[in-house]
């Protein structure tokens, strides 16, 4: 903790370069698993669950950072800002979350679907329980990707009471997993699985765990930060592509969860991390993550209306497809980051205490 009272801005290089793989990791899977919309074949990356593990990276990083900031402003401050901890969060989160949800009636009258059946599934998305209408079969087609953002304000909600009212916060966040754990394995029994994958707030607290390690504890990372410990968490997680792990499903994401914490302790806090990713380009990929993530789906679904049965099922097609929805997706995120979202996160610094820089 002496260094870090030190500094005037805290800064964690590598995050935009994870938040950059987790995105393209989304993206990727999700372009090929909608490629039935344009009457072509999968290529089978969804088979490998490669869009839930990057929405887990996801997780993860956001209760990595999420803790870390917490735990600095409590040093610094022997307390923690609540309600600017939610102003900060609403102006990220917000804006772009129900800009897209404003902009779904179109797509589904685009699609020949009456929005106003829809009535019951929007009221839970504005109601941040869009996970809830996902588990109950009533998502809204085009925007199913919020069930994650609301996962992520319900984390939001308890997180700052768990760590700013704790005297020992490590034991709130291990108590917090443990809790989690107890009840997706009751829910697995009951056969509810559709509810453990839709919440995933314990590997949210996962990523907790190595912030608190971090601010803490540095002097007790070394096994983290040793060659061997990067190689193997970077090695296991190229196989949820190659050789992905289904069973027992309850637990998975928790093990990637682990490993995803390793890694991003490494690539934020170790100068002799194997790999690097604080350069121009993932840090452009990574700043876009949030915009790419909300707006990728809409882009499949409008671009399958004009370009559905227009390619043969080839692979020159499906490459055709794959760079036309990055390009939309990019573009429009784009946009979207310099001249809507801005505007907001310019108005984060007035409820910050700690400032934080990717």
């Amino acid at each position: 903790m002496e260094e870090i009272d030190k500094m005037q801005k805290v800064h964690l290089p590598g995050l935009n370069g994870i938040r950059a793989i987790a995105s393209l990791v989304v993206l990727f899977g999700h372009i090929d698993e909608y490629l039935y919309l344009f009457g072509l074949t999968s290529l089978g990356l969804d088979e490998h669950c490669a869009p839930r593990y990057g929405v887990t990276l996801f997780f993860v990083l956001s209760g990595f950072l999420i803790t870390y900031l917490l735990l600095i402003e409590k040093h610094f401050y022997n307390k923690i800002n609540i309600v600017q901890f939610y102003f900060r969060r609403i102006l990220r989160i917000w804006p772009l979350y129900f800009l897209i949800i404003f902009i779904s009636p179109f797509i589904l009258v685009l699609f020949g679907i009456n929005p106003l059946t829809k009535l019951s599934g929007y009221l839970m998305y504005v109601l941040f329980i869009p996970n809830v209408a996902f588990a109950l079969n009533r998502i809204i087609p085009g925007i199913p990707i919020l069930w994650s953002i609301g996962v992520e304000e319900q984390f939001y909600l308890f997180w700052p009471w768990v760590i700013g009212k704790s005297e020992k916060p490590i034991k709130a966040i291990v108590s917090v997993i443990l809790i989690y754990f107890l009840v997706k394995l009751i829910l697995h029994f009951f056969n509810h699985n559709e509810l453990i994958l839709l919440t995933r707030i314990d590997c949210m607290a996962i990523g907790g765990v190595g912030a608190y390690l971090s601010v803490v504890h540095f002097d007790k990372c070394r096994i983290i930060f040793n060659k061997w410990i990067q190689g193997i968490a970077w090695i296991s997680i190229g196989s949820i592509l190659l050789f992905p792990i289904y069973k027992p499903d309850f637990f998975i994401n928790e093990l990637y969860s682990c490993l995803f914490t390793i890694v991003i302790m490494n690539i934020s806090l170790n100068n002799y991390s194997l790999i690097k990713l604080n350069n121009g380009f993932w840090n452009f990929v990574g700043k876009l993550s949030y915009g790419v993530y909300i707006y990728h789906v809409p882009v499949l679904f409008i671009s399958s209306y004009f370009l559905k049965n227009k390619f043969s099922n080839s692979p020159g097609s499906i490459f055709g497809i794959f760079l036309i929805v990055i390009t939309c997706t990019y573009t429009i995120a784009y946009l979207s980051y310099n001249y809507f979202e801005m505007k907001f996160l310019l108005m984060k610094g007035k409820y910050s205490k700690v400032l934080s820089s990717p």
